[in-house]
């Protein structure tokens, strides 16, 4: 119990300790509060102030970059006598653009003041210089700068499409579009780059650059269509006729077989050819012209065929490769191409003895001109030709006319035998003559009057340019027909050194050229049709184009082959009144161009679009009317396309650009 009541007593002695001490803290409390405030409140002014400065540097800076893209890309715009209507109310300020010529240092000065439009005392001064360039040739951007550019339609894409690119290091985002139209996207579609479009995006989120809506429509590269029709001309190649001498002729058709000879000069078939035998090996040579009045047929072997100078299979026949072995078209060292005698007669009368040349395994055009004649000259002139350059003798049919005073004149002769050498003579009489014999050797064209059908094991080479005619079709349908399997004989395939023209004389787009089977095919030069065309290569095909393919009508590739070619070389597919459908699953690196109308074609509504559908993969570029992207395809955009100088214009073989306004530099920038 007295425990109990001293602790009792304790409690009472504390009683009251707390309150002073709590009313010591309020009193602190109370003068702390005032300055807190007044700090807090000059914090807020300092922040607004800052803010509605930046505000004002913001909107007068955009006041001088709108001048600087009116300098750069508005060509009318003449900053001397037009003004800068530049929108008044930028980010609550209203902003004033003025212009100032320079002097030495510079072009023009460009002022922007934006002033605060609640509070007009307070504004902000920017002072830019430009120096205006040397006037340059303006070409303005290329379209295959983008992964995909349309002229006047929508870039559709479905299913898991996608566009990207290669550029390096990973990742990075250059796969950008431009379209006159709308992007029209599926839920699972990704362009990664920019996109502009003169009409709107349902999908603006799936766009991984930027995005810019209402933008200019793209320009249709006619420098472009310029390059295409100077490559079509390049492929049309003169028929290389079938007049001159021959050292064999046969009479209606002919099966070469074990009683015949294996090597041959010059050879003439008013009838069928057919080379189906394995005499000496198989291994048939011709040394010289060959011209088959009817069909030319290779077949059964294996057989290995040269044919060292031009064919011509005439306008009612058509050549078919089948069988197995192989078939060479050769077209002799092109340096080898001109070779020219000239005199000057001076004496009363002598002899004139060319110089010797290699002819071999060219036809040739030998041309008399004659100069000037003194009273009572002459000259007469002949061919000779030889095997070894030390046996001649005379060229039948190879005199030209004596040529007189009287009689000034020029001839031509064609020179279509087999011997390796080549020589004018001429003998000259009378007084002073002036004459000249200019020979030019002949590309070994081989010229097709039907059509041209490849199938088999049978692989060739075509070292000169090919012509097929289409004057009839392959089962009612194909002027080119090339299947069948490689010969495994040989390490290459189907080759075409030259270009390859394969037209009809009235065209019709339901006819088509067909490359497929397993064949691996390499083309280097121009690929030209009138007609539609068809790569439908199985596993293991391979196509290689070095420069252009081209069809008036439709392009098709499908199938499971490979269209290869490095960026730096891809090549042009392109259809000049048709479309582009890619599809299957291919792999195509190509520059895809469907513009959907051209001058000197009848216009198809239909045309100028490309299609590009299965599980392929398109590395290039996309330039047509409208694009539609589906399944499963993937779009990359090689970056070094855009350094390409055949695809920018006013560069490369067909590039024109127009000399335009002067470029200008911003060399000082200044907030006032």
């Amino acid at each position: 119990m007295k425990l109990l009541s001293r602790i009792k007593r304790k409690l009472k002695n504390e009683a009251g300790q707390a309150l002073p001490m709590a009313l010591i803290l309020l009193l602190l409390g109370g003068f702390l509060v005032v300055p807190t405030l007044a700090l807090m409140s000059s914090s807020l002014t300092a922040n607004r102030v800052v803010d509605q400065a930046n505000l004002r540097v913001y909107a007068a800076d955009a006041g001088i970059q709108y001048a600087y893209n009116k300098f750069l890309n508005d060509a009318d715009f003449n900053p001397d006598t037009d003004p800068l209507d530049f929108e008044s109310d930028v980010n609550g300020c209203d902003v004033s653009l003025n212009v100032e010529p320079g002097g030495e240092d510079f072009t023009y000065k460009v002022t922007s003041i934006a002033t605060d439009l609640t509070d007009p005392d307070k504004s902000t001064t920017i002072v830019a210089y430009f120096l205006a360039d040397a006037a340059q040739y303006e070409a303005g951007s290329s379209p295959f700068d983008y992964a995909v550019a349309t002229l006047d339609g929508n870039l559709t894409m479905t299913g898991s499409a996608r566009i990207t690119s290669d550029c390096s290091p990973e990742p990075c985002s250059e796969g950008d579009v431009w379209v006159n139209g709308d992007i029209i996207l599926g839920w699972s579609n990704i362009i990664e780059g920019d996109a502009a479009a003169t009409g709107t995006c349902n999908r603006p989120g799936n766009i991984e650059g930027t995005y810019t809506p209402g933008s200019d429509p793209i320009e249709r590269p006619t420098w472009l269509d310029d390059q295409i029709n100077d490559y079509i001309d390049s492929t049309d190649v003169a028929d290389p006729g079938c007049s001159g001498s021959w050292d064999t002729v046969y009479t209606g058709n002919k099966t070469l077989g074990w009683s015949d000879p294996y090597t041959f000069g010059s050879v003439h078939v008013t009838g069928n050819l057919t080379i189906s035998g394995t005499n000496n090996g198989g291994v048939y040579t011709f040394n010289g012209p060959v011209c088959v009045d009817g069909n030319l047929t290779i077949s059964s072997g294996p057989n290995f065929v040269t044919f060292k100078g031009p064919v011509r299979v005439g306008g009612g026949g058509y050549l078919n490769l089948q069988g197995t072995g192989w078939v060479k078209f050769e077209n002799p060292d092109p340096e080898q191409t001109t070779i020219t005698y000239a005199y000057h007669g001076i004496a009363p009368s002598y002899s004139l003895q060319g110089l010797t040349t290699n002819i071999s395994g060219y036809s040739a055009t030998v041309t008399l001109t004659a100069g000037d004649f003194g009273p009572g000259g002459a000259v007469d002139v002949k061919l000779q030709d030889s095997n070894d350059g030390s046996i001649w003798t005379d060229v039948p049919g190879g005199s030209f006319p004596q040529v007189t005073e009287i009689h000034d004149n020029t001839y031509i002769k064609n020179y279509n035998r087999a011997k390796s050498y080549l020589r004018a003579v001429a003998t000259v009489s009378g007084a002073t003559c002036q004459f000249g014999v200019t020979a030019e050797q002949q590309t070994t064209t081989l010229y097709i009057g039907k059509y041209l059908e490849v199938g088999g094991s049978r692989s060739a080479q075509f070292k000169g340019p090919v012509v097929v005619n289409g004057a009839a079709l392959k089962s009612s349908t194909y002027i080119v027909y090339i299947g069948g399997a490689k010969y495994s004989g040989v390490a290459w395939d189907m080759q075409f050194y030259s270009t390859l023209r394969a037209t009809e004389p009235v065209p019709n787009c339901s006819h088509k050229i067909y490359f497929g089977g397993s064949k691996i095919f390499q083309f280097y030069d121009v690929v030209y049709t009138n007609v539609s065309a068809e790569l439908a290569g199985a596993t293991g095909s391979n196509m290689t184009f070095t420069k252009a393919f081209i069809a008036d009508c439709n392009i098709t590739v499908s199938g499971s082959s490979i269209v290869d070619a490095p960026p730096t070389t891809s090549p042009l597919f392109v259809s000049r009144n048709g479309n582009i459908d890619l599809s299957g699953a291919t792999l195509v690196d190509a520059i895809v161009y469907a513009p959907g109308e051209w001058d000197g074609l009848p216009y198809r509504e239909d045309a100028g679009n490309v299609h590009v559908s299965g599980s392929s993969q398109l590395e290039g570029a996309i330039v047509a009317e409208s694009a539609l992207l589906e399944g499963a395809i993937k779009l990359k955009y090689p970056v070094v396309l855009r350094e390409r100088d055949d695809l920018e214009p006013g560069e490369g073989e067909g590039g024109g650009g127009e000399e335009g306004e002067s470029a200008f530099s911003m060399v000082s920038y200044s907030i006032q």
